[in-house]
């Protein structure tokens, strides 16, 4: 069964649940972060907020070798549980603007998608774009619609947002205790845990840069406050690498490798780890203290490669 087959066949059998008499279904192409994919909206005719389905993710259980009728049922049971944590529709108001829009940062070329119908600031190959929180975990991205119903201007949204964002904690964790963590909470035993902080020797390599939310936490590479705090915490500049769209990790200068084995960390890491939506980018990033800047790593080591020779220049000449 190729896919359009197996889309329509799953159309079919969740209305034999949630029949066309209750319930519209849409299907369209979805701009989420990194990806365009097909989704299927269920949409209750009392006007209720809809779960949204993606069938490419279901047919890939079902190329997997799972029965086409196992996966139908699990998208259906899904889909009803679904039903019953959904969460409010949000008040598109500028009251609830002030509380809920927050910053979010995403690569700018694989985004032109989404975009092309938001307001943007962009940021080296980044872009930070602003989202409205829904309840606890839900959100959406704010277009240029939203702002024409709030009667802001984009510049005014951002501005909000930005606001809320900057309100958030910045952590800035030693990546050893990040790995502490982990490990503890999976049970390992005290004694191993005192013999591994024995064996770090008080070493702090790597940081872990974000948000105490956890989540959407790369931002900090837009801001000046938590880079700063970054900088005071490891004592030096830094390269930063874009673990995710919720994290960083920072390499202090006098850690660093070369910029080619850098970079290699982060495309495989990329490629082996992130899931499409969590991608940020493949570029390695350089935060200077003293003039309080970030740029690309690789034009940080062009400068310095380019003083080096302006100084040995100057040497001969002398």
């Amino acid at each position: 069964m190729n896919y359009e087959e197996f889309k329509e066949q799953l159309i079919n059998y969740l209305k034999q649940d949630f029949p066309e008499s209750e319930y519209e279904y849409a299907l369209r192409v979805s701009n989420k972060t990194n990806v365009a994919i097909d989704s299927l909206i269920v949409r209750p005719l009392d006007g209720t907020m809809a779960p949204i389905i993606y069938p490419e993710q279901s047919y890939e259980l079902y190329r997997a070798g799972h029965a086409p009728q196992f996966v139908f049922s699990a998208v259906s049971q899904s889909l009803a549980e679904n039903f019953k944590h959904l969460p409010s529709k949000p008040e598109i108001t500028l009251e609830s603007a002030k509380k809920n829009l927050y910053c979010s940062i995403l690569n700018k070329a694989s985004n032109e998608h989404l975009l092309k119908d938001a307001p943007y600031l962009p940021f080296l190959d980044l872009a930070i774009v602003a989202r409205w929180r829904v309840e606890e975990n839900g959100s959406f991205l704010v277009t240029k619609d939203i702002c024409q119903l709030l009667a802001l201007t984009p510049e005014e949204i951002l501005e909000l947002a930005q606001k809320n964002t900057d309100k958030q904690e910045v952590t800035v964790t030693p990546m050893h205790q990040v790995i502490f963590d982990i490990i503890r909470k999976q049970g390992a035993p005290d004694d191993f845990m005192e013999e591994l902080e024995q064996e770090l020797d008080g070493r702090d390599l790597l940081y872990v840069l974000s948000n105490d939310t956890g989540m959407e936490g790369a931002y900090t590479i837009y801001s000046k406050d938590a880079l700063q705090k970054a900088y005071e915490t490891i004592g030096e500049n830094f390269a930063i690498l874009p673990s995710s769209r919720h994290e960083l990790v920072l390499v202090a200068e006098s850690q660093m490798q070369d910029i080619d084995s850098l970079e290699e960390l982060v495309k495989d890491a990329n490629q082996t780890v992130l899931i499409n939506n969590d991608w940020l980018s493949d570029e390695v990033y350089h935060y200077d203290g003293e003039t309080k800047s970030v740029d690309f790593a690789r034009n940080r080591l062009q400068i310095s490669e380019q003083s080096m020779e302006k100084s040995k220049s100057q040497g001969r000449t002398h």
